[in-house]
């Protein structure tokens, strides 16, 4: 099996899905354990949207062309997270992790009356996890144009995995 993977800065993203001009990349590795948000399970807002479409895509605008990711299920920013539905459909692209990472799928409990969101496994499950869990990690997911901008250049490359 052949993964497509690009170079955006210094981190590495699994393209998942191809839409034409725009390519669907996923961070290749957790990039840091954080909580989810302090009070809320919900990724517009939260600590985790904060951290990427403030610090990272700042860090990054100028090494890819971003556009946002609306029309595929998430919010209209550059970065977000998988949904659960999107993890199950791209899951044979995604290696497991050692450590557990955030979706932006909101979960529940009925014993609990805490904010869960649902978290992938070091097996590749999925499960809730309370939003305050500062021990899961973030992958962020983003769509770029094919064609970078500004003359810098995505660098694409093909793995044998």
């Amino acid at each position: 099996m052949m993964d497509k993977r690009i170079m955006i800065g210094n981190f590495s993203f699994i393209v998942l899905d191809n839409f034409g001009d725009r390519l669907l990349c996923l961070a290749e590795k957790i990039l840091v354990t954080m909580g989810f948000d302090s009070e809320s399970n919900i990724f517009d807002g939260s600590e985790v949207d904060e951290l990427l479409n403030e610090f990272l895509y700042n860090q990054l605008k100028n090494d890819a062309d971003f556009v946002n990711l609306k029309g595929t299920g998430l919010s209209e920013k550059h970065f977000g997270l998988l949904t659960e539905k999107m993890y199950k459909r791209y899951r044979e692209k995604i290696k497991s992790e050692r450590y557990w990472w955030w979706l932006s799928t909101q979960a529940d409990n009925p014993d609990d009356d805490r904010k869960y969101i649902t978290c992938v496994t070091e097996t590749g499950d999925t499960y809730p996890a309370v939003c305050t869990n500062n021990q899961i990690g973030v992958r962020p997911v983003c769509m770029i144009k094919k064609n970078s901008t500004a003359g810098n250049i995505i660098k694409l490359s093909l793995a044998k995995n």
